[in-house]
């Protein structure tokens, strides 16, 4: 029986670790972290991006966040709302993320809603990405208000 309490206390451990990824993760590409995002994803990761790019291991990942926040927007604000893990075993998992963004440019902003497809890995004894792919669903672009 202790064996059964000790293995559901480590699932419960790790979904608030995979959760607390996620999260570090929105707060690191928002605020343009890349030593933080680079804690946070595997050596051998893959990167999906919305563009169809397929973006390979950390350095590769990382390069493509930071071209996208030198090239898409000012300023973002990633908001995750919920994770759920469709497999989790003692090294690796795999799940999905939902999510919104509000994305500025300049006067511009758009606010999307989307899904990553997450595996994820335990190296070095933390939980990392292994791969991230990235499902666009919903746009929305307001008018910016008339000038005044």
């Amino acid at each position: 029986m202790s064996d059964d309490i000790s293995t559901r206390l480590q699932r419960l451990e790790d979904r608030a670790e995979l959760w607390e990824l996620v999260s570090r993760y929105a707060v690191a590409v928002d605020d343009e972290d890349y030593d933080t995002l680079r804690k946070l994803f595997a050596g051998d990761a893959t990167f999906g991006g919305l563009n169809g790019s397929q973006n390979q291991g950390r350095d590769g990942v990382v390069a493509y966040l930071k071209d996208r926040a030198d090239n898409a927007h000012d300023v973002r604000v990633h908001t995750p709302t919920s994770q759920y893990l469709d497999h989790l075993a003692d090294n690796e998992a795999a799940g999905g993320v939902l999510c919104y963004a509000a994305l500025f440019a300049g006067q511009e902003s758009s606010f999307f809603s989307f899904r990553y497809d997450d595996r994820y890995v335990r190296e070095d004894g933390r939980w990392k990405f292994a791969s991230r792919r990235v499902h666009h669903q919903v746009v929305i672009t307001p008018e910016p208000p008339p000038a005044s």
